[in-house]
């Protein structure tokens, strides 16, 4: 019986090394015990994926792989998970050796001994590209641009939303103004609403939106109202215009 269990433990082990070896997916394993957590094991996948073999890379930590990219978001997350020891999934922008760039999706999980303190971590990377570069340029080509009739011109006009500075309810028409001037529409403030749901702006009671990427400050008055501080005159001016004698817009409700 001891000699079957031993056969079958040395079965299992030979199975998950040769799992790890024939997974396309990049599998590494860092010494947390060492000083700035050396890669002590790269896979196969690994060697495939980034171009370098396991005798380049084996002793250096994984940071590496960002090339001059060291300041991207989602370190800051794959960061703390080390510090903390616990698990994270980031995607982060990496470099092969030939200085290919690609996504690199990792997940990385601790590794603990019998008295709980993190010894190693395992880290598994999955080349995105293709899927970070679709997601990308559709978001790039979904551009909700907003048509406007330019009764100046007596032509019509595609607005992008940054472009919008307020927004407000003028008797029957709803006025969309910008930087350069003023276009009357037929949209009502809920239509508009509704296309400028994947951006942010706030709304008043009184039935005006205004970007808020123009908004430098809001100060409370302590009466319901608020002075809004924008980020140059000119916007400031567009804004005071229509909303009263100074900026200020009553019972401001943030969405």
């Amino acid at each position: 019986m001891v000699a079957t269990n031993t056969a079958n433990d040395q079965l299992a082990e030979e199975l998950k090394h040769f799992a790890l070896e024939s997974t396309s997916c990049g599998v590494v394993i860092s010494d947390n015990q060492q000083k700035d957590n050396p890669l002590i094991y790269v896979n196969k996948g690994f060697e495939l994926v980034t171009g370098y073999s396991r005798e380049e890379i084996v002793g250096l930590n994984c940071r590496f792989l960002q090339g001059e990219e060291t300041e991207q978001p989602q370190l800051e997350i794959l960061k703390h998970a080390i510090r903390s020891g616990t698990s994270c999934q980031v995607i982060l922008k990496n470099y092969r050796k030939d200085g290919t760039m690609f996504y690199n999706e990792l997940n990385i999980s601790p590794i603990k001994n019998t008295e709980g303190l993190v010894t190693h971590f395992v880290g598994v990377q999955n080349d995105v590209s293709s899927r970070e570069i679709a997601h990308r340029e559709l978001a790039k080509n979904k551009t909700n641009k907003i048509a406007v009739k330019d009764y100046q011109e007596g032509s019509i006009r595609l607005l992008m939303p940054s472009q919008i500075i307020y927004i407000e309810r003028d008797q029957r028409q709803v006025v969309i103004h910008t930087e350069e001037k003023s276009f009357p529409t037929y949209f009502t403030i809920e239509k508009l609403e509704k296309r400028l749901a994947e951006f942010e702006f706030y709304k008043a009671n009184k039935g005006a939106l205004i970007n808020i990427n123009y908004i430098e400050h809001m100060i409370p008055n302590g009466d319901g109202t608020y002075d809004l501080i924008f980020k140059n005159k000119k916007e400031a001016e567009i804004t005071a215009s229509r909303s009263g004698s100074k900026a200020i817009l009553k019972d401001l409700q943030i969405e």
